[in-house]
């Protein structure tokens, strides 16, 4: 085998780990994501400690507030997203249609915990099978 052609072999190895990385990690951000439910909340009651409501607004919006109280006749916190979005927040409970708030799934994070080890394993075997193909070229 030339000089050359190692070369290119190992660009393609080093690309093809790239890619499986990639799918490992967008698989690892949907973990996160569907870990979470909504369950509705009265809000007249008052919320215990600061907690995640996702708010819908009668005008048919929806805004996510972290570090939720509610004070008076408004909610105050912090509205939940990307750094830059991020910013003090306070909605007026007539403003309100109703309420969710965040908890964790445990059933649905083990199952997804247990789909993303499965898709690891088929991943790992499959770079070892290329790996092992490809060491006597």
């Amino acid at each position: 085998m030339s000089l050359r052609g190692s070369l290119e072999h190992r660009l393609e190895v080093k690309a093809l780990i790239r890619r499986a990385a990639e799918r490992i990690l967008f698989g690892a951000f949907f973990l996160t994501v569907g870990c979470m439910r909504w369950n509705g909340v009265p809000l007249d009651s008052g919320l215990r400690g600061p907690t995640i409501l996702r708010l819908h607004l009668r005008d048919g919006s929806t805004v996510t507030v972290r570090e939720a109280v509610v004070r008076g006749d408004s909610i105050i916190g912090v509205r939940a997203g990307n750094a830059a979005a991020r910013s003090r927040i306070a909605v007026a409970l007539a403003q309100v249609e109703r309420a969710g708030v965040g908890e964790t799934d445990n059933r649905r994070t083990a199952g997804l915990v247990f789909g993303l080890l499965v898709v690891v394993w088929l991943a790992s075997s499959l770079l070892l099978l290329l790996a092992l193909a490809n060491e006597g070229t």
